[in-house]
């Protein structure tokens, strides 16, 4: 009976179901928040990985031996490695459309502070204070508010104000850009989220994919004591001697390259 409850202790740590980058995926985007970060670069993970794919024929053998190792530990690597090789190009297309969303807020601030100076131009002419069109440019969320209630002032001035056509069409362009920004400031907000979670899920994937080749590597090192080829192929060399120069640190012989898209081939 002991030995029934050991059997089944054994089978549910070695990992028998296959995953795939969808699960691999919601399983990064369910991990706790505020994770301390790995300051263990790309490239040297990926070199990892690529030697310890060369261990993939090993799987089955230290199954059979109870060690917690199955062919999946090895897809599991395999996708992790795809799928932090194609988060660089994800990561840039986010910052590129906020960086495109700001350059267009820029644009529209400087346009408004134009509008104010003409509308300013066109009170004072009428008699109405320099000071009544005076706006909060501190920050740009304080100015699109402060330009709003300007508007609104000088909607309520307009009939002692000269040149009202002119006054008219500032006052509709004016607000076409604030109704812009506003909603432009929601889809900032939301690409700020999203270059977060994004962040968030790399750095996820690093550590998931990190772990399992420190699992991979405490396993088979201690399943092949001696054996030269494959201490080349379990070995983290990368990730406990980064002080050293790259030429120091030894590489697998015939190590499969990764394609851009992070398979090992």
């Amino acid at each position: 009976m002991s030995k029934k409850r050991s059997k089944a202790k054994h089978a549910s740590v070695i990992p028998s179901k296959f995953p795939t980058e969808a699960s691999l995926l919601a399983d990064a985007k369910r991990a706790k928040k505020g994770l301390p970060r790995l300051t263990l670069p790309l490239v040297d993970i990926l070199a990892e990985t690529r030697e310890m794919m060369l261990a993939r024929g090993d799987a089955k053998e230290l199954g059979a031996r109870r060690y917690k190792v199955s062919d999946a530990s090895f897809e599991r690597i395999r996708l992790l490695a795809k799928l932090l090789g194609a988060r660089p190009a994800e990561e840039a297309e986010v910052t590129e459309d906020r960086s495109e969303s700001t350059e267009e807020a820029n644009v529209a601030r400087e346009r408004l502070v134009e509008i104010r100076e003409q509308l300013s131009l066109i009170g004072e002419a009428g008699g109405i204070e320099a000071a009544f069109f005076s706006i909060d440019t501190r920050r740009y969320d304080l100015m699109i508010s402060s330009m709003n209630s300007l508007i609104n002032r000088v909607v309520r001035k307009r009939r002692i104000m000269p040149d009202p056509e002119t006054v008219d069409v500032l006052i509709k362009e004016a607000r076409q850009l604030i109704e812009h920004e506003q909603a432009s400031r929601l889809e900032s907000a939301g690409l700020e989220r999203e270059r977060h979670e994004t962040m968030q899920v790399t750095a996820q994937l690093k550590r998931m994919l990190v772990e399992e080749l420190r699992h991979l590597s405490k396993q088979g090192l201690a399943a092949f004591p001696g054996d030269v080829k494959r201490e080349l192929w379990y070995r983290l060399d990368r990730f406990s001697v980064r002080s050293k120069s790259k030429a120091t640190v030894p590489v697998a012989p015939d190590a499969p390259e990764l394609q851009a898209d992070g398979v090992a081939v």
